[in-house]
C-alpha cells in the first residue's frame, strides 16, 4: 500500500523524473553527435547505451511512483 505523500514530495518527485529525461535527452543528443563525427569507440558506445538503459529504467521507476502517488491522493 502506497502511503499519501504531501505536495513537497510529490513535487520532487516530478522534479526528478523531468531531470532525469533532461539527462537522458542530453546523453542521447551528444551520443548522435560524437557517432556523427565518428569521434565514438566501440567501448563508448556500449557504455552509452548502458547509461541509456539505466537512465531510462530510473525514469520508469520515478514514472510508476508519481503515477501511484496521483492515485493515493
Amino acid at each position: 500500500m502506497v502511503k499519501k505523500m504531501n505536495t513537497d514530495e510529490y513535487i520532487a518527485w516530478q522534479n526528478l523524473y523531468t531531470i532525469r529525461l533532461d539527462r537522458l535527452r542530453a546523453v542521447v543528443i551528444q551520443a548522435i553527435f560524437d557517432a556523427k563525427r565518428g569521434l565514438l569507440t566501440e567501448k563508448e558506445a556500449s557504455d552509452t547505451i548502458a547509461l541509456v538503459n539505466e537512465e531510462v529504467r530510473d525514469i520508469i521507476e520515478c514514472g510508476r511512483l508519481i503515477k501511484q502517488l496521483k492515485e493515493a491522493g
